[in-house]
């Protein structure tokens, strides 16, 4: 796949070098996914015969109009819920927990069967190792900005985006996180990127 909206030299299926930061993702974009919210209920191909009595006529435009009910797709979303907000902080915690002692492998198992069809273990590992030579030990983070849409109902989902501002031992980055709930109503990480002037000093 390829990203429009992000500039840099292509590195990998699904990856980017910016600027000045190191991108990997599951999908080029991330986009609230295009799902039927509302069919509607259509009536047709009723044929009026003179000699049909009233009531049967009636029993068949209420049978179709229950038919057309269970086709539709009942959904509700909610934007920017601080409740949606720290279930996903609380994923990143343990992120960061783990990264602060060089946990790399429980790390690795938060990301996305999807994102890894776009990335190898072997990308993302030298993306850590390239961080960790030029920035140093993780020593703070900093939540900077988040998004998140909830959609409950006959198509549940769950789309958030958490941007940090971290302090490492040898200077500072702003990483983004994209996490999406799965069918198994776990979260996982779709998208990573990591910006920081250390990179190319």
């Amino acid at each position: 796949m390829k990203s429009k909206d992000m500039g840099g030299r292509k590195s990998g299926v699904g990856g980017r070098t910016t600027k000045n930061g190191l991108n990997f993702y599951g999908e080029a974009r991330i986009l609230a996914s295009s799902k039927p919210v509302g069919s509607g209920i259509l009536l047709a191909d009723f044929v009026s015969v003179s000699l049909m009595k009233n009531h049967f006529v009636a029993s068949s435009l209420v049978g179709a109009v229950l038919s057309g009910l269970t086709a539709c797709h009942f959904n509700s979303s909610r934007l920017n819920n601080e409740q949606d907000k720290m279930v996903a902080e609380k994923l990143m915690d343990g992120y960061f927990s783990n990264q602060k002692v060089s946990q790399i492998t429980p790390n690795l198992q938060l990301f996305s069967a999807r994102f890894w069809q776009a990335a190898s273990r072997d990308e993302v590992m030298q993306l850590f190792k390239k961080r960790d030579e030029v920035l140093g030990q993780l020593q703070s983070t900093s939540l900077e900005n988040w998004t998140t849409k909830v959609t409950s109902g006959t198509n549940p989902s769950g789309e958030y985006q958490l941007q940090y501002k971290n302090k490492y031992t040898k200077g500072e980055a702003a990483e983004t996180f994209r996490l999406e709930r799965e069918a198994n109503d776990s979260l996982k990480i779709v998208h990573y990127n990591i910006n920081s002037k250390e990179f190319f000093r």
